[in-house]
């Protein structure tokens, strides 16, 4: 879910709102870790077809409890800047689930390997990830 947070700043006559775009992060079931070292969720935006998609927010949570239960879920919040959005282009939401604490994806980290495109009239995201 999106909603605006307030005026954050006026730029050459526009105001510019933060957005929070918020979901969970939701696991696969079976064993997993009792805590990862890092959690990324990110909006990037990936309109440019063999292009590497461009970061435009993300929420680092370090050091996080993982879910015990069967399906578990995180939540997660990403504050996005409204002068970072361009209408015509596409986003989407990538997680890195980060057990090892590489920063890198390694076997036993979590991913999203598939693509949540970001609509930012919608509800709040559900975002499956994948034990490497």
């Amino acid at each position: 879910m999106v909603g605006q947070r307030g005026r954050a700043a006026a730029r050459s006559g526009e105001w510019c709102f933060g957005m929070l775009l918020t979901g969970r992060i939701v696991f696969p079931s079976g064993d997993r870790p009792v805590e990862a070292s890092r959690v990324v969720a990110r909006v990037e935006e990936v309109s440019r077809a063999d292009a590497p998609a461009v970061i435009i927010a993300e929420q680092v949570q370090e050091h996080v409890a993982l879910p015990r239960d069967e399906r578990g879920s995180l939540p997660f919040a990403i504050d996005v800047r409204s002068t970072s959005i361009d209408p015509r282009l596409r986003y989407s939401v990538r997680v890195h689930v980060d057990v090892s604490g590489t920063a890198s994806v390694t076997p036993e980290d979590f991913i999203s390997t598939t693509s949540y495109p970001v609509e930012f009239d919608a509800g709040e995201l559900a975002v499956e990830v994948r034990r490497v």
